[in-house]
């Protein structure tokens, strides 16, 4: 049985620099996006039906990637994560926003070139768009208007705008069916899923009637008016994208009747631990499939019509000769496999995309290494000649474009939503959990036997080792990918003694970064990015609350020596990954030391259960201190070795509720010296022991409720006949038979959940 690597680091932080001293290169980059498209529905990735000869021959002239992949398969979360460069849980982009925002002053990729001399234009979606919605009224959507020079529109009529099938107006030409989705007064029985209307739409034959068509003139002639100058030029067209719209002699390539609708097996999505447009939910009969595959290839042609118009315009005015050729998609799009339909999986059909790099000189050639759309910017900065941005978490590809059997990454990471679907695609498995912690279940396949995925191995007790080593290398990416890499993350110095004091709170950030310091009556502080911002309300108490992660925005603070955040009196609270799509993550580094201390009650919540997403990271040699309570929800605590937690103070109260992780891995170093009076683990919660070292008289762990999981080595028990020596694990009731219950007391008898010889502790709760 093949064994996954122990960890993919796949979300690298560090990118190099180029080379210092290069020269300038003398190329320009031609962006071309489609939306919506799968690999699966191009001639060069091997389909025999769809016609698609012009992104062939720019295939055949370049690198085509075999393994790349989205960040995320829905339109708005993927297009940001792609021009800036930062996975979805860095930025916490997780809706149609452009991400401006949340990145703030971090130059865009095409913004980066801008700033360097190029002329960048964007003509219709790059970044997100509504589909019909922003294609009718001509606007700019979700755009970023700081990545441009220039930016244009092109409006065009869609199914809104067609005359409908049975209308007596339309004399069989053009006609609009709707295939499933209802609309405020319709009386149709097929359901609308997530906004996504499919209709079969056939227009009149002038590809310039439609948004494409009118793209495609636009890019040429901005080709032609700037080419004697350094450009970034970025083309969107729409189609794929649902309502399947095109011109006649499109559809007429194929009639309905004869497209071929899938296989699909009795019992496909049994095994599947997320489900959402599915064939019965849409309610979809066989001639509204193959209406469907019939139309999304009408307008997969129309689209390659439109490139292959542009591909040409470059060479008619001579930029083909210094110009750098990208052609990529957003995400994939199921088209019946599995009985899927659309997007918003992470499988092979919706994550995978298609994409084709041709740079002037360079041999064509099919590439194998594992790609994503955050490497685009890095690829193409350091192709020109500019210094790739150290902060990107993109890696470039121009080492495989030279070697086409480089490896530039070892797995790709996709994911759908906060905390929905993750996963690592490497090359001999596809790893896919819902949630963060893996409570909503897990997905294997063996991508070299069974690359469509049909045949989920998570149960087999056969891959039970290959599956453990895919969740520890999906929680090291989960902690790789939060948080910028740049200085703005990082405290460097300083402690500041009195959190009260607002001149204290600052001490070790740089003066730049502090936005504004706290203020009376209320002090919350919200660390975004390493940001400081504060929010001041009248209330009639006060009390102080230090946010990482808030309100939907992500936050990081890796702290490098000390800080004590004190109050006089008010209660304080520091939060990590508070609120709905909120992702917080708290590092303390070697050496720090974080306490919150003084009168008033002090907690510290990690996640919540609104959807928040935090992670406390404490590190060999760190410590933590806080007063009255801890909770874990949604959020994970883990202990390296030698680090030290809660030591100093007595803890009122520890609960870890549903999603909550505990995972201690600290030789015995203090962990067991703690006076938690009440602890609690309950719902999904999950309490991860993997302790060394030797308890002593008087350690005591306390689990006061139900719990899901336990699992761990335990370390040696000293001195079993002393009375004063207590190690209780109280499992309490409830627990179910399929729960996973792995308890070793090393004290020289065999492992065994009810083995206790010498009496020196206590399990109960066991069936």
């Amino acid at each position: 049985m093949r064994k996954a690597p122990l960890l993919f680091h796949v979300a690298a932080m560090m990118v190099l620099l180029a080379v210092p001293g290069q020269a300038q290169q003398d190329y320009n980059v031609l962006l071309i996006m489609s939306d919506d498209l799968t690999a699966e529905a191009l001639g060069c990735y091997g389909n025999t039906v769809c016609l698609t000869p012009n992104i062939d021959a720019l295939a055949a002239g370049g690198t085509r990637y075999t393994r790349a992949y989205c960040q995320y398969p829905v339109c708005g979360p993927s297009r940001s994560s792609m021009m800036f460069s930062y996975y979805p849980h860095t930025t916490g982009v997780f809706g149609y926003v452009s991400g401006r925002s949340e990145n703030g002053d971090r130059e865009s990729w095409t913004q980066y070139f801008r700033n360097r001399g190029y002329y960048a234009a964007r003509v219709s979606k790059i970044f997100h768009m509504g589909v019909p919605r922003n294609i009718q009224a001509g606007g700019n959507g979700e755009d970023d208007a700081l990545s441009w020079t220039e930016r244009f529109n092109s409006q065009g009529p869609e199914a809104e705008d067609a005359i409908p099938l049975d209308s007596a107006l339309n004399g069989g030409n053009p006609t609009a069916e709707r295939l499933a989705g209802i609309k405020e007064g319709d009386s149709g029985v097929n359901q609308i899923i997530g906004g996504n209307t499919y209709e079969y739409v056939i227009v009149p034959n002038d590809d310039t009637d439609q948004s494409d068509g009118k793209s495609a003139v636009k890019a040429c002639e901005l080709l032609e008016l700037h080419k004697n100058e350094r450009f970034i030029l970025a083309v969107g067209f729409v189609r794929p994208h649902i309502p399947f719209v095109a011109p006649k002699q499109y559809f007429d390539l194929y009639p309905w009747q004869k497209m071929v609708p899938p296989t699909v097996s009795a019992g496909d999505q049994d095994d599947v631990i997320h489900k959402y447009v599915t064939t019965s939910r849409l309610k979809f009969n066989e001639t509204e499939k193959k209406k469907s595959i019939a139309g999304y290839y009408a307008s997969v042609t129309y689209m390659d019509a439109q490139v292959g118009k542009v591909l040409q315009k470059l060479e008619d005015e001579g930029l083909a000769e210094n110009t750098i050729v990208i052609f990529a998609s957003d995400h994939g799009f199921f088209l019946g496999e599995h009985d899927f339909w659309s997007k918003q999986y992470v499988h092979e059909e919706s994550a995978r995309v298609p994409l084709i790099i041709k740079v002037p000189g360079k041999v064509p050639a099919v590439c194998g290494s594992f790609a994503e759309l955050v490497d685009l910017f890095p690829t193409t900065a350091e192709l020109c000649g500019l210094p790739v941005p150290t902060r990107l978490q993109g890696k470039s590809l121009a080492t495989t474009l030279d070697d086409p059997t480089a490896t530039v990454r070892d797995a790709a990471f996709t994911v759908m939503g906060s905390n929905t679907l993750y996963c690592l695609r490497s090359a001999d498995y596809a790893f896919i959990q819902k949630s963060a912690t893996g409570s909503g279940g897990y997905e294997l396949y063996d991508m070299l036997n069974d690359p469509f995925q049909y045949t989920n191995l998570a149960s087999n007790p056969a891959y039970a080792t290959v599956l453990d080593e895919f969740k520890i290398s999906m929680a090291a990416n989960l902690a790789s990918v939060v948080g910028y890499n740049d200085s703005r993350t990082t405290f460097t110095g300083g402690t500041g003694t009195d959190y009260n004091n607002a001149n204290n709170w600052d001490k070790g950030a740089p003066a730049a970064e502090v936005v504004d310091r706290p203020t009376s009556p209320r002090n919350d502080a919200i660390i975004n990015d390493g940001k400081i911002v504060t929010t001041t309300a009248s209330l009639s108490s006060q009390y102080y609350d230090v946010n990482l992660g808030f309100d939907g925005t992500p936050g990081t603070l890796n702290l490098a020596t000390s800080w004590k955040a004190q109050s006089s009196g008010p209660d304080m609270g520091i939060r990590v990954g508070v609120g709905a799509g909120s992702v917080g993550t708290l590092n303390l580094q070697s050496g720090a030391n974080l306490t919150l201390s003084g009168a008033g009650n002090h907690d510290l919540y990690v996640g919540d259960a609104a959807g928040g997403l935090g992670t406390v990271n404490i590190l060999a040699g760190s410590t933590m201190n806080t007063r009255d309570a801890v909770y874990v929800v949604n959020g994970t605590i883990s202990f390296d070795r030698a680090a030290t937690f809660l030591s100093g103070n007595a803890v009122g109260k520890l609960e870890v509720g549903n999603n909550g992780v505990l995972s201690f891995d600290t030789d015995g170093a203090n962990v067991f010296t703690l006076p938690v009076t009440n602890a609690t683990l309950g719902g999904t919660s999950t309490l991860q022991m993997n302790l060394g070292g030797t308890f002593t008289s008087g350690d005591t762990w306390l689990i006061a409720s139900g719990i899901s999981r336990l699992t761990g080595t335990f370390g040696t028990v000293e001195d079993p006949s002393d009375p004063t020596l207590e190690f209780i694990v109280h499992y309490g009731t409830g627990l179910a038979d399929a729960d996973e219950i792995v308890v070793e007391l090393t004290d020289g008898g065999p492992s065994d959940p009810d083995h206790d010889p010498d009496g020196d502790a206590v399990q109960t709760g066991i069936e």
